[in-house]
This record gives structure tokens, C-alpha cells and sequence, in this order.
């Protein structure tokens, strides 16, 4: 039997995130499981074989069974998801109706643009940064607690790192993805000959048209992809060492996990100035370019750190404001007040049709052993 202080989270994903996503969960993991909460995940599109979820109990593939067939195993207390994968065409509501579920939903808001496609049903809106929760409350049915993203201070911080020849920039991102805009970066890398530049991707080989660009610019430029965090941590240091920064390109963010690692290990940032980074204040604890400058208003900005005082005042701020404001330890604590929060309003919130839910779960299990039968029938008429 297991412990009543127990809390069973899982997580529902459409694929195998490589995000800042993974970054808060995985600091999750490591510091709620002493209290007692234990996470296990789901993705629509299942997970790949090099997946960096190896912190969960229990990786569930949507391809091989229903999100309605999980939540009806009575195995989970606590829902929680990304706002992105809420919506059609994964549609999460939709199976928790069919399953009947009463634990809490959890709607987590990670971005900085409007993914939702409608009102939605939660028990608890939070979001991962003030700029993140504004664009979450324009679909949620109730107020949205903005917790900040942390990092892992048992990581990420100051370290020996080995010497380099020039310094290093560090891309942080999904190549694939123009909100990240990668190609703002390959820009800056070229106008910028005396530097080197590691991407550190979420896909292993990037799109054709960044490859062409990658050989173009050549032995400058490295591509990396599905770092472990202790890797990501040495790389910051390497790179605060060299002279170097990590340069964000995004057109927007909820929030920037990497930075504030980076931040931590006294690794300078030059960050562009929209809403989901307006925690970092230009010339104290970042460098701050506007966009619609191009590489060249990001090379201006990056110039700014050739100054050693200035770099020193700005390295020594940023790690201050760091370990004082976006620590794992802190977003923790708040969600674990969180979780108690959703389990307690989910208990006294419980309405009369679960009398019913023994019958309607029934009628769902019998259709889901149907449904593969039908499917191949289907398939032979067709």
C-alpha cells in the first residue's frame, strides 16, 4: 500500500518534448520526490529511444493505448499538461470527459504566443512567467498563478572549464521551429568571423536549408543535440570562459530556462527585448538588442561584453539574481503547494455524476476492445 502523502502527477504531452518543458519537469522530479510526488508521462506520438524522460516511473506510449484507458486505471491523482497540447488535434479534455477522470487537471502555460483554441476546463491555470500567465488567461475559465521556471542549483553553476582559442557563442533551441528563429543566429555567427558558435538543437540532424548553412560557415561552428544538463552546465562554463555568452533569437518566450542556467554558471547573456524576457534588465544582467536590428543589432550588443569591468559587474548580477529568484528549489516548493491545492479543490468539487462513472467507464472500455476490430474490418471494405 502506499503512502497516503503520495501524489501520483501524470504528465500529458503530444511527443517527446526537448524543451524547456523537460527542464522543469526533470527539476521537479529530483526535488519533489522526497515529499512524495511521483511522475510518470504520456505522449500522443510516443517516445524516442534516445528520450531524456528517463526521470519518470512510467513512459506510456499514445500509440500503443488511449489517454481514457490510462486516466480510467485509477493509477494517477493529478493531471498535468501543456497548454499546446490541450487543443484539437490532441484534444486532452476531450479524454478526460470520456474517462471520466475527477483528479485535478493541471494547465500549464509555457509560451509567449496564444495556442489554445478556445475556452478550457482546469482546476488550476499557472504559467512559468508573468508575460506567459497574461496570454494563458485569455482561455482560462479561472485565475492563472504564475510560478517561474528554475534551474537546477545542484547543476548548474561556477566550475573549471577547459581553455579555447576564441570565444564561444551557444544557441540554445529548436532549430526547426521560426520562433526560434535559428537563422537570426547563423546570421550573427557569420557577421561575427573571430567567434565560435555550438547549436545546441533538439533534433539530431537539423533541417536541409540550417545543414547548407552549418557547412558553409564551417570548423567555427559545431551542431549538438539532446544534451544531458550536466553537458549543457559544462558548456556555459566553457563558453563564460572563452569570453563568449548564450545568445537567445527567439521572437518570443514564455519564459528561458537556458539563459538563467547560463546566468548561474557565470555565463553572460545577450537576450532580445520582447515580453516573455522582461526579467532581465539590459546592462545588469543581460545585453539587450532589438530585433528589428538584425545580426547586426545582436553583434552590437554582443560587443558590449568585450569590456571587462562591464562583463565582470553583469556576470556577477546576473548570478546573483539567479541563485536569488529562478532557482529549481523555490518553483518546487510553489507547485507542491500547488498540487495540494488542486487535489483539496477536486475533493470538495465532486458532483453527482460519479455515481454514473462506473457505467459510462464500462461502456468506453467496451468500445475501445471494439474499436482495433473495426478498424481492420474498415480497412478490408475499404
Amino acid at each position: 500500500m502506499r503512502e497516503a502523502a503520495t501524489i501520483r502527477v501524470l504528465i500529458v504531452s503530444a511527443w517527446d518534448p526537448r524543451s524547456g518543458v523537460l527542464t522543469i519537469y526533470r527539476a521537479l522530479a529530483r526535488h519533489l520526490r522526497p515529499p512524495g510526488v511521483r511522475f510518470s508521462a504520456f505522449a500522443f506520438d510516443g517516445w524516442g529511444e534516445d528520450t531524456l524522460w528517463t526521470f519518470c516511473d512510467e513512459l506510456i506510449d499514445g500509440r500503443e493505448t488511449t489517454l481514457a484507458e490510462v486516466l480510467m486505471s485509477g493509477r494517477y491523482d493529478l493531471l498535468q499538461c501543456v497548454d499546446s497540447a490541450y487543443s484539437p488535434p490532441w484534444g486532452i479534455e476531450t479524454w478526460v470527459r470520456r474517462a471520466r477522470f475527477r483528479g485535478p487537471i493541471v494547465l500549464l502555460g509555457a509560451g509567449g504566443e496564444r495556442v489554445l483554441k478556445g475556452p478550457t476546463h482546469a482546476t488550476r491555470y499557472v504559467a512559468v512567467s508573468e508575460s506567459a500567465a497574461a496570454v494563458l488567461a485569455e482561455d482560462a475559465a479561472r485565475p492563472v498563478a504564475a510560478i517561474v521556471s528554475g534551474y537546477d542549483e545542484e547543476v548548474f553553476g561556477p566550475g573549471p572549464a577547459e581553455p579555447a582559442d576564441r570565444p564561444l557563442l551557444v544557441w540554445v533551441g529548436r532549430s526547426f521551429d521560426p520562433v526560434k528563429d535559428v537563422d537570426l543566429f547563423l546570421d550573427l555567427v557569420e557577421l561575427c568571423p573571430d567567434y565560435a558558435a555550438i547549436l545546441v538543437d533538439s533534433v539530431q540532424e537539423p533541417r536541409p536549408e540550417v545543414r547548407v548553412r552549418l557547412d558553409r560557415i564551417g570548423e567555427r561552428i559545431s551542431h549538438a543535440a539532446s544534451l544531458e544538463p550536466e553537458q549543457m552546465a559544462q558548456l556555459y562554463r566553457r563558453a563564460a570562459a572563452s569570453g563568449g555568452a548564450i545568445v537567445n533569437t527567439s521572437r518570443s518566450e514564455g519564459f528561458n530556462c537556458s539563459i538563467v542556467e547560463a546566468m548561474a554558471c557565470e555565463c553572460p547573456a545577450v537576450a532580445p527585448r520582447i515580453p516573455g524576457l522582461v526579467h532581465l534588465e539590459d546592462g545588469a544582467t543581460a545585453v539587450k538588442y532589438d530585433r528589428q536590428g538584425g545580426a547586426a543589432a545582436v553583434a552590437a550588443a554582443l560587443q558590449r561584453l568585450v569590456d571587462p569591468a562591464f562583463r565582470a559587474a553583469l556576470v556577477a548580477e546576473g548570478r546573483r539574481q539567479a541563485e536569488s529568484r529562478w532557482t529549481a528549489g523555490g518553483m518546487a516548493e510553489d507547485y507542491l503547494e500547488l498540487y495540494r491545492e488542486a487535489l483539496e479543490a477536486a475533493g470538495a468539487s465532486r458532483s453527482p455524476g460519479w455515481l454514473v462513472d462506473p457505467v459510462v467507464r464500462a461502456g468506453w472500455r467496451s468500445a475501445l476492445r471494439v474499436r482495433p476490430h473495426w478498424l481492420r474490418l474498415r480497412d478490408w471494405i475499404l
